[in-house]
């Protein structure tokens, strides 16, 4: 199976040097990692897409302190419709289709990132919020992590928007500054009164005209509006009691609290074999350490030497 990229290396070591360990004593067993197609359930109409180019920073180094040369990026995708909105990873849905491709034409070790090969800079991020969904006022979170989709509810963020002067135009639209801190972090942002929406890139919402560039204070993240279409279609959430493709895991759908994800995607790089245990995955005996592979075995003590690189959180409190 060829590696795509460091970072996904890293993210699949634990279940690659699992199937290495048991391919000669018995059959692997399929580990669902992307979300089954066949769950797909309409929930409404959107009238309006707007697709942002999402970059960010990967920390290869372990050390927040010392970024890379470039950031990876994720196309996302925001669709509006009378009453909420979804947005999410179109590189994430590509594979997700992909996936369920593969499986119905019986091809199940074909990649279905294969799309990407040719930058590795690309990044899916399986990450869904749909504000004013389920109701009013409400944002709903879906974040796949290892083998599990977790959902969390809360109100929509009431945003404190400090307006600046300053001006810019986004593909032909008049844009004007307004800033704003979040959880922990601090964002310049840039909107159009020209389109009359309250919506904005993942969670942020609510000023006079839809938002279409943001900018993190330190430069660790940051979104830009890359083409908005007028069209219409259906909006969608996963609910495997809608479907399921034959030959694969039903998908697990756990509702938590927001707090309990940020753990869980911070253990990635702070515990990694322990979030595949708790997701029911049996680490291997051994591993391969260093430059000079050498074959170690795998104890509860030495778990960290398989952790992730550092990957920031949007959300640091």
């Amino acid at each position: 199976m060829e590696i795509r990229k460091l970072l996904r290396f890293f993210l699949l070591l634990p279940i690659l040097v699992f199937a290495f360990c048991i391919s000669t004593v018995q059959a692997q067993v399929r580990v669902q990692r992307t979300r089954d197609v066949a769950s797909k359930k309409v929930i409404g109409k959107y009238n309006l897409v707007v697709t942002y180019k999402f970059s960010f920073y990967y920390a290869f180094d372990f050390d927040i302190h010392h970024l890379p040369d470039s950031k990876d990026y994720d196309m996302n995708l925001l669709e509006i419709g009378d009453n909420f909105s979804r947005y999410y990873s179109e590189f994430a849905d590509r594979i997700d289709t992909n996936d369920y491709k593969n499986i119905i034409n019986h091809m199940p070790d074909a990649d279905p990132s294969a799309f990407m090969d040719d930058d590795w800079n690309k990044q899916e991020r399986y990450e869904d919020v749909y504000l004013n969904y389920p109701t009013s006022g409400s944002l709903l979170c879906r974040t796949m992590i290892v083998n599990t989709e977790y959902e969390y509810t809360e109100p929509i963020n009431k945003f404190s928007w400090n307006f600046g002067d300053s001006t810019c135009n986004i593909l032909g639209y008049d844009c004007k500054l307004a800033t704003t801190s979040f959880r922990g972090r601090n964002y310049k942002v840039y909107y159009t009164e020209e389109i009359p929406l309250n919506y904005g890139p993942w969670k942020f919402y609510g000023l006079p005209g839809l938002i279409l560039k943001v900018t993190e204070e330190k430069g660790m993240f940051d979104w830009i509006a890359t083409n908005i279409r007028q069209c219409s279609g259906d909006i969608h959430i996963y609910d495997p009691s809608v479907g399921k493709t034959p030959g694969v895991p039903e998908m697990r759908v756990k509702k938590v609290g927001r707090k309990q994800v940020l753990k869980m995607e911070k253990m990635i790089w702070t515990d990694n074999i322990a979030l595949e245990v708790m997701h029911g995955l049996t680490p291997p005996k051994y591993y391969e350490y260093g430059p000079t592979n050498e074959r170690r075995p795998l104890t509860k003590d030495n778990w960290k030497d398989l952790n992730s690189p550092l990957i920031p959180q949007l959300e640091t409190e």
